[in-house]
């Protein structure tokens, strides 16, 4: 589909971002905004230190790397995204934003371009799939699929892809199953990269940790500071204050 008639097709949607004027077009036959997206890019964006370079690997529309650009209009933002439909509108939501200065897509395979970047990069932020690849639900949409399984890429590629691409001291910043610590660690540990910050996100504050937000560091030291945990909702189901300012909401 051509882009002019995106706007007319019912299979894409409009969204503000509630930061300024910023939007999102996304496909609703693909993998779309999630609060998980949302999050991760609140806790990108702290992270980075003045003037950064910042790449994404596996951006999809561009959701997380137009959040961070709204919030920090200091960074430069290279996305890498191996679809390229979705690069397409990655590419498309980037000019809606008036972003082309500081937001590039690139088309391809983070495992291969990885090499092209050696060193290249203050940030490295994903967001990849959480489920290893045969286990789990799997969803009926394949391009929804792609982004949920660990067929397309494996956490600790992502990791490999980190180690080669940041710059000494360089942040690894991601999002994964609080489940999956132990083997996190284990990955970051073979890329030389050390978790140096880590946040729980709970459903609810009576409820278990079910994600995890971590920042390792390019050849950094072993102290972690674990902080105080993310809880979105309160016991009548509303959203907690902190998400509310997060999301730039009003509370309601």
């Amino acid at each position: 589909m051509k882009e002019s008639n995106w706007f007319d097709s019912d299979e894409y949607r409009l969204d503000d971002l509630q930061i300024g004027s910023f939007r999102l077009l996304q496909d609703k036959r693909r993998f779309c905004l999630t609060t998980d997206s949302v999050l991760l890019a609140e806790f990108a964006s702290r992270a980075c230190p003045k003037n950064a370079r910042v790449a994404e690997a596996g951006c999809g529309n561009g959701a997380v790397s137009i959040l961070m650009a709204a919030r920090r209009e200091d960074i430069r933002i290279t996305g890498i995204e191996i679809s390229e439909a979705d690069a397409s509108l990655a590419r498309y939501n980037c000019e809606l934003n008036g972003l082309k200065d500081r937001f590039e897509v690139i088309t391809g395979d983070i495992r291969d371009v990885s090499s092209a970047f050696t060193e290249s990069f203050d940030i490295f932020v994903v967001n990849p799939p959480y489920v290893p690849a045969g286990k789990g639900l799997a969803s009926p949409c394949e391009n929804v699929a792609g982004s949920r399984s660990e067929g397309t890429l494996t956490f600790s590629e992502a990791a490999q892809a980190a180690r080669r691409m940041l710059k000494n001291r360089g942040r690894f910043i991601f999002v994964n199953k609080a489940s999956r610590l132990d083997e996190l660690i284990v990955s970051l540990s073979e890329n030389r990269l050390s978790l140096k910050t880590l946040r729980f996100v709970h459903s609810k504050k009576s409820s278990p940790a079910y994600l995890l937000y971590g920042e390792a560091v390019k050849n950094g030291g072993r102290q972690v500071t674990v902080k105080p945990p993310l809880v979105l909702h309160g016991e009548d189901g509303s959203y907690t204050d902190e998400v509310y300012e997060i999301y730039h909401m009003e509370k309601r």
